[in-house]
């Protein structure tokens, strides 16, 4: 039986995403709010997203067609709770 071509893997660089300061960890990305500590964003040049929830920040101030966000979501869900209630 042949020998099988093992592939180079890349080590994991999450060191990178940490810096130590003064005997304190500091973390350098920003932390996703929908996904809670330790779930880090990606940064790019025109946003932010978290790769495990698909939560997306956009640094522009116009957004373009994109789902709709968590909070937006809850906005809407609220502003609609608020009419039915009065309107009972």
């Amino acid at each position: 039986m042949a020998k099988k071509q093992v592939k180079n893997k890349k080590p994991s660089q999450r060191w990178k995403m940490y810096e130590v300061k003064d005997g304190k960890l500091i973390r350098k990305n920003p932390i996703s709010p929908k996904e809670g500590a330790g779930i880090f964003m990606a940064v790019h040049k025109d946003r932010k997203t978290c790769g495990k929830s698909g939560y997306t920040e956009s640094f522009s101030g116009t957004r373009s067609e994109s789902p709709i966000h968590c909070q937006d979501f809850k906005k809407i869900f609220d502003l609609i709770s608020s009419k039915t209630e009065t309107s009972l």
